[in-house]
C-alpha cells in the first residue's frame, strides 16, 4: 500500500529538485499551474535569475514554461490527449505527482497506448538528462 504525502513534503521536493537542477544546463521546466511554493513559484515564472533555496542563492538557468491551459489536476485522459499532441516522442516521460498507484496506473497506460518509456522515479531519485 503506498503513503501518502503531504503538501508540505511535496512542494519541499519540487523545491529541493529546482535546487538540484537550475545550476545545470540549461533546460526547459513546463509547468501546469503552480509547481513549486511561493516565493519560487512566482520568481521562476518571472525569470528571476537566482532564487533562494535552504539559505542560498542558487543561479537559474532553466525556462519556465507555463502550461496556461492545462490544470496540474488534470484527469489521465486530458494528460494523454496532451501528450498524443506532442510532435515528437521525449525519450522518457516522467510522471511526478499523484498517489503512488494512481501514478504508476498512468505510467502503464502511457507505455502501452503512446508506446512510450515512461518512469515513476523515487523520492529522491535523480536521472542524467
Amino acid at each position: 500500500m503506498g503513503r501518502s504525502t503531504s503538501s508540505a513534503q511535496k512542494s519541499a521536493r519540487t523545491t529541493d529538485d529546482v535546487a538540484r537542477s537550475t545550476p545545470s544546463s540549461p533546460s526547459h521546466r513546463p509547468s501546469a499551474s503552480a509547481p513549486v511554493p511561493p516565493p519560487h513559484g512566482a520568481a521562476l515564472q518571472a525569470s528571476a535569475a537566482q532564487i533562494k533555496v535552504h539559505g542560498a542563492y542558487v543561479d537559474v538557468r532553466a525556462k519556465v514554461v507555463a502550461l496556461a491551459g492545462m490544470s496540474s489536476h488534470a484527469d489521465a485522459g486530458q494528460i494523454l490527449a496532451w501528450l498524443r499532441a506532442a510532435k515528437r516522442r521525449p525519450r522518457t516521460t516522467f510522471i511526478t505527482h499523484g498517489e503512488p498507484a494512481a501514478a504508476d496506473t498512468l505510467r502503464r497506460r502511457i507505455q502501452e497506448e503512446l508506446g512510450w518509456n515512461c518512469q515513476v522515479p523515487a523520492y529522491r531519485d535523480s536521472v542524467t538528462l
